[in-house]
């Protein structure tokens, strides 16, 4: 509740910022039109990729350089690594908010190697923590590795600057709900 006061607060705002005294003719533009013009090729790419724009069909020629330009990424469903570092931790806000949108999805993010060992369950848990540019702010998913690893041996120090790829999920521990990235691929 407290989240959509926010929300609609924040909206209002915009709003009335967004108006002033003059009424100029503003060109009409298609969502996807308007997303090319603020980003680079490759950002609209993968913009138009990631949201749906119900009324706007594909050309031909779109359809055709798609492929060409997401073989950067190719399988994975959200690359964190590619936002700046106040859309990831929106975006991440955002899986964390909704995680039925991302379940069975592949992220891919990068950030810094962090662990805890909980004494009471045995349980060990890995985690990759992202922070904003002013280091002011952090977020985190937790991930689960492909194999086990044998910390501290086989894995990165604590604070190593890692890139993880999995599948997001989530899953219940004592009557919460956690996501984590299953079956993690960790590049140090």
């Amino acid at each position: 509740m407290k989240l959509r006061k926010i929300m609609v607060l924040l909206a209002l705002v915009l709003v009335l910022a967004a108006c002033s005294g003059k009424s100029e003719e503003v060109p009409v533009q298609t969502t996807k039109e308007a997303v090319a013009e603020t980003t680079t090729e490759k950002e609209t790419v993968e913009m138009t990729t990631m949201f749906e724009f119900p009324d706007e069909e594909e050309t031909e020629t779109e359809k055709e350089t798609l492929p060409a330009v997401l073989s950067l990424t190719e399988g994975i469903d959200v690359d964190l690594t590619i936002l700046s570092s106040t859309m990831v931790l929106s975006q991440v806000n955002d899986m964390m908010v909704y995680p039925e949108n991302y379940k069975g999805k592949v992220v891919k993010m990068a950030g810094y190697f962090t662990y805890y060992h909980d004494d009471q369950t045995g349980k060990d848990y890995y985690a990759c923590i992202i922070q904003d540019a002013l280091a002011c702010c952090s977020s985190g998913i937790e991930f689960i590795p492909l194999e086990e690893f044998d910390y501290p041996n086989a894995m990165p120090e604590e604070g190593d600057d890692v890139v993880v790829i999995g599948t997001f999920d989530t899953y219940l521990e004592d009557g919460f709900q956690f996501a984590t990235l299953r079956e993690a691929e960790v590049q140090a």
